[in-house]
């Protein structure tokens, strides 16, 4: 299993430990290697992280921006991988849960309590691949977290991911995609051009369903259709 590691930290000393621990478990654990990118600042992490970070240790005491601050940005794109803090003052650890954080370190860092939060960590961010796929777009492949996937729309030859983290472009039909992402369970056709996430609806009137503040036509031959699925979906908590 292949993990990629981001460590967001200004002290070049405790990165270098970190780094030390993640090669320890590696070698201690034989199915398991890491991929490491290294920061010393949150800006320079929120400009040019990989989209397919797993595991993510960021300081919260750092010059340019603190590690709440960058961690709160870093939700809004991506608010399922797994965030560690670092810290030399538990108080400011306990705000961490408030960007879901997993947990959180006191420096300096000993190798066990280290191994014990990675091994949480790995087991955490194994079960979110698999909520997760591969879709090759204009850019390239990129891993998309299905929670992450708003509604997929059709425009003449192409199909546009509409995501939190923007919108891509590719040539894949539409079918295929839908059959990739059926193991989730929670996409829907509202008509032969929109592919919807149901966990992301937030109003249906009439023939209209806002899938956050995108309103998208629902067509009349799929209407009972998608009506049942984004039912079946609320277990009934919808009156229509």
């Amino acid at each position: 299993m292949v993990i990629r590691v981001a460590i967001v930290e200004d002290e070049r000393e405790c990165s270098a430990r970190m780094m030390e621990h993640l090669n320890r478990y590696q070698e201690e654990n034989g199915g398991v290697r890491f991929l490491i990118d290294v920061f010393e600042n949150a800006v320079d992490f929120l400009s040019d992280y990989k989209s397919d970070t797993d595991v993510v240790f960021m300081d919260i005491e750092m010059p340019l921006m603190n590690g709440l601050d960058a961690a709160r940005k870093f939700r809004e794109k991506q608010p399922d991988v797994v965030l560690i803090f670092v810290t030399r003052m538990a108080r400011y650890a306990v705000k961490g849960y408030e960007v879901d954080a997993m947990d959180f370190m006191i420096k300096p860092i000993n190798y066990c309590n280290f191994s014990l939060k990675l091994k949480k960590a790995i087991r955490i961010a194994d079960r979110n691949r698999h909520s997760s796929v591969y879709i090759k777009t204009e850019v390239g492949l990129k891993r998309f977290f299905v929670s992450d996937i708003l509604y997929i729309e059709v425009i003449k030859h192409y199909t546009y991911i509409h995501a939190r983290d923007g919108v891509y472009k590719q040539q894949i039909p539409l079918k295929e995609l839908e059959e990739q992402l059926s193991e989730a369970g929670i996409f829907a056709r509202c008509n032969n051009c929109y592919l919807v996430n149901l966990s992301c609806v937030s109003r249906l009137e009439k023939n209209e369903v806002w899938i956050e503040d995108d309103c998208l036509q629902i067509s009349k031959p799929r209407r009972k259709e998608f009506i049942n699925a984004l039912t079946n979906y609320l277990n009934g908590g919808i009156l229509l």
